[in-house]
């Protein structure tokens, strides 16, 4: 199968494209940064997904089978660009599904996001599963619904193969701003042994089923390449549910080699959201984490220390 991945440089978009070229499809990598280096089987485009034209032309030139669709404005460069925002996440979402119905037909599995839930305090429910009603309170999650029901329409209207994963917070390398920053630094300089600098990104009511970016990658090849899954969208996240506090203890107990601990200026503006139910994406795609928080640390840990495990995640060799 050939696949087309926008955000293939990104923090899941080399994930998933490690996981396709092994399972030996031919993939499209999309973005607006090239990847350190090609894998074996994979081409590179730099693109903007806001422009129209792009879709007309990746499309016509490529005719995936699939396009796992990452690239967007996360939070906090949708929170400081909105117009921009709204262009890229909404309007590149709708040119890709317009010309999937003119030209070509591929399955589209597309990243929405766990906020277009909003904060607790909108609902009644601890934890919400995919049927509740969405009361997104940033521009991100306002984009990201905003997608949900551009998907629902051309998937209702015009048959178009479309599932939407809504991932929670997805931690992983190579992304250290934003309310991923603390938490990816810290593991980062845990690991190294350096000092670690910690600043609260979510509020102290939050918790969390941090999902590592290798699973939600898997995730997402399972949606792309699998039998297709009969819910529009899913909730997609980690089995733990931990604290922000709980978080950095975790890290400073995986990684025992860190310097000292000191705390910076909390986020002005700190991220609050439901907590989710993940079993119908498990149950649908028979599909499980594989990392615990622990495990992922221990696992950044060869990654920040091993060059030749880091090249085989980045597709080439690469410093920290």
């Amino acid at each position: 199968m050939t696949i087309l991945v926008t955000g293939g440089a990104g923090l899941i978009g080399r994930f998933v494209v490690k996981e396709l070229v092994e399972a030996g499809h031919d993939v499209v990598s999309a973005d607006l940064v090239p990847p350190a280096a090609l894998r074996p089987r994979e081409s590179f485009e730099r693109v903007d997904i806001g422009d129209a034209m792009t879709w007309t032309r990746l499309l016509t030139q490529h005719r995936p089978d699939a396009v796992i669709h990452l690239g967007a404005m996360i939070t906090h460069t949708a929170h400081q660009a909105p117009v921009a925002a709204c262009q890229v996440n909404v309007m590149g979402t709708a040119y890709l599904f317009e010309a999937a119905r003119l030209l070509h037909r591929p399955r589209i599995v597309y990243a929405s996001t766990i906020m277009v839930y909003g904060p607790p305090s909108a609902y009644q429910e601890p934890i919400v599963t995919e049927d509740a009603p969405l009361a997104p309170n940033t521009i991100y999650g306002a984009t990201k619904a905003m997608d949900e029901a551009i998907a629902a329409h051309y998937r209702a209207v015009h048959g178009i193969e479309a599932t939407g994963l809504r991932p929670t917070v997805t931690y992983g390398p190579k992304r250290y701003e934003g309310a991923l920053g603390s938490i990816n630094r810290g593991i980062r300089d845990a690991v190294l042994g350096r000092p670690v600098v910690w600043s609260q990104s979510f509020g102290r009511d939050v918790v969390h089923n941090p999902i590592h970016a290798s699973d939600i990658a898997r995730a997402f090849v399972r949606a792309a390449v699998g039998s297709y899954l009969p819910s529009p969208v899913y909730n997609m996240g980690g089995v733990e549910t931990l604290s922000e506090d709980d978080i950095l203890r975790i890290i400073l107990e995986a990684a025992p080699q860190h310097g000292p601990l000191s705390h910076g200026p909390a986020s002005p503006t700190p991220v609050s959201y439901m907590r989710a139910d993940f079993s119908r994406f498990h149950r649908d795609a028979n599909f499980a984490p594989t990392l615990s928080f622990h495990d992922a640390v221990k696992w950044a840990e060869q990654y920040y220390t091993d060059a030749d495990f880091r090249a085989s995640i980045l597709g080439a060799p690469d410093t920290v």
